[in-house]
This record gives C-alpha cells, sequence and structure tokens, in this order.
C-alpha cells in the first residue's frame, strides 16, 4: 500500500494542489479533468474515466489526514 501523509491548504478561490508524485502516479496532466466525489469518509478525486482494476484495489492510496 501507497501512504502519502500530505497536508495542503485550501487557498481563497476553494484550490486544492495536487503535489506531482500523487499526478504522476495517477498519469494525471495539466487540463486533464477529474471527478470529486463526496463519500462517508470524506472526499475522493479522481481522474475523469478512470477505471478501477483488480490491481488498482489491491494497491489503494491511503491519503493521511
Amino acid at each position: 500500500m501507497i501512504t502519502f501523509g500530505i497536508q495542503k491548504k485550501i487557498d481563497s478561490l476553494g484550490r486544492i494542489v495536487l503535489p506531482k508524485e500523487i499526478r504522476e502516479f495517477y498519469c494525471m496532466d495539466e487540463n486533464d479533468t477529474v471527478e470529486v466525489v463526496p463519500t462517508e469518509n470524506g472526499i475522493l478525486i479522481r481522474k475523469h474515466g478512470y477505471k478501477v482494476k483488480k490491481t488498482d484495489e489491491e494497491n489503494k492510496m491511503k491519503i493521511g489526514k
């Protein structure tokens, strides 16, 4: 399991910068569209059109508090 313990501040326009390591891990490029999904445990941010495969499910990324 890959664990990132990263805390980010929300700017005055409500934006959060996704760290380069996370963008590279999920192959996110400039101008890609992301989905913001409310969940029972918080907020899920994922690349639009991202398909979950068995290997992805086994290698989930846990974002620290």
